[in-house]
């Protein structure tokens, strides 16, 4: 296979111009072609969107674009299909909440090269704390914590968080998102809501018991 787009592309995932040919049903000598789009049909395009992790209408746009005959693509806007795995408390504490992976909702995402082969979820948005970037019934998405120290470093502050804690009262452990911020006074979740009545939760002195970051809010998706 020629070192276009669709080579990288399946390098990056780990896969093959034969389990390519074999998910499309064509001869593997004909792979090649479909760097150019040639010998899709519908169909075939639908899977092969499917099969590289790309938004079938960005893909079909790209090739429809007109191009000299030895020009080299440019690679398509890569999406990845990300779960959206139970909600989180933009609020109170609450009860931190997963749902049966039967219950999972997909979402698609531009790709984040940072976090390729890292777990990469989403959890819905309840509560109002946070309602100036992040409505309630938005999703945010997430890299673990581990995940995010291994490959950026420190968390820095300013940083949007799920952070847990374990109630004290019943030993249930709870979550929510807010704002990482970290002062010369101490370091905080910051609500950002339009209710006044959400103020910061300082977390180094012991107020508000044992907290853990369990993830780093990386992006977010709400339905227009």
């Amino acid at each position: 296979m020629t070192d276009n787009w669709l080579s990288k592309r399946l390098r990056t995932l780990g896969k093959t111009k034969i389990s390519l040919a074999e998910y499309l049903g064509m001869p593997q000598q004909h792979i090649n072609n479909l760097a150019d789009g040639k010998s899709l049909n519908p169909e075939r395009l639908t899977k092969l969107a499917e099969f590289l992790s790309i938004d079938k209408t960005a893909l079909l746009e790209f090739f429809s674009k007109e191009r000299k005959e030895d020009d080299m693509p440019t690679d398509p806007t890569l999406v990845q299909t990300i779960p959206v795995i139970g909600y989180v408390q933009a609020g109170l504490w609450q009860e931190a909440r997963q749902w049966e992976v039967s219950d999972y909702k997909p979402i698609y995402m531009p790709t984040d090269d940072r976090f390729f082969g890292r777990r990469v979820f989403a959890l819905q948005i309840r509560g109002n704390s946070m309602n100036k970037i992040y409505p309630e019934g938005s999703c945010v998405i997430c890299v673990s914590a581990e995940d995010y120290t291994s490959i950026v470093g420190e968390i820095e502050s300013g940083k949007k968080v799920v952070v847990q804690r374990k109630n004290p009262m019943d030993n249930t452990i709870e979550a929510t998102v807010k704002e990482y911020v970290k002062t010369e006074y101490g370091t905080f979740l910051m609500p950002h809501s339009t209710d006044p009545s959400f103020t910061p939760i300082r977390t180094d002195d012991g107020s508000a018991g044992e907290t853990v970051i369990t993830a780093v809010v990386i992006g977010s998706f709400r339905k227009e």
